[in-house]
């Protein structure tokens, strides 16, 4: 009956022996689901209520996982789930970027947006090459952040291209620069 248990296989070895193997849910994340945060597993599993009994797991915040249940227990979407889960078996294989995935949103079924630990800016990734893509951020981050004070969004699921969205002090001064340029030149 605990949640933590993911299977459990009993076997009777004669003459007087039971064999017993258990393999327990590992969380992939920390889901925050309305206000509540929950440990989830890459299964779509509620492993338990996150407290600070779990404080030393390291995890990321995954939004979008699923709607605030009325009652009971919440009720993780299926291929949001799967969405979160490869991007972290993704991400996995190079520990750099891996330690440095601190929230993940996946509302949108094909497109995961990413904050790193110490960055503000929101990286839309998609539904594959996640490791890849983030490389290609991290490769230019310091390059990006040298010409904008600030950054909203770089959207990298468009191959060797990347979109960058200004931060609101940024988008501003280009507008107001783009009004003061308009207004001189041609009336």
């Amino acid at each position: 009956t605990s949640p933590w248990v993911e299977d459990v296989v009993v076997r009777r070895v004669l003459p007087s022996t039971l064999d017993v193997v258990v393999r327990e849910r590992t969380p992939m994340g920390i889901a925050r689901i309305g206000r509540d945060l929950y440990l989830v597993d890459q299964h779509g599993a509620v492993i338990d209520e996150f407290g600070p009994s779990y404080a030393d797991l390291d995890l990321p915040v995954i939004d979008g996982l699923a709607q605030p249940p009325r009652e009971g227990p919440p009720v993780l979407d299926p291929g949001r789930t799967a969405l979160a889960a490869r991007l972290l078996a993704d991400v996995a294989a190079h520990e750099q970027i891996a330690a440095r995935v601190s929230q993940i949103d996946v509302r949108d079924h094909r497109d995961a947006v990413v904050l790193l630990d110490g960055d503000t800016v929101m990286l839309r990734l998609g539904d594959r090459d996640f490791a890849a893509r983030l490389q290609d951020y991290l490769d230019v981050a310091t390059s990006l952040k040298d010409r904008m004070s600030t950054i909203d969004t770089v959207d990298l699921r468009f191959g060797e291209r990347m979109y960058v969205r200004p931060g609101r002090d940024d988008h501003a001064a280009a507008l107001a620069a783009s009004r003061d340029a308009g207004g001189r030149g041609g009336q």
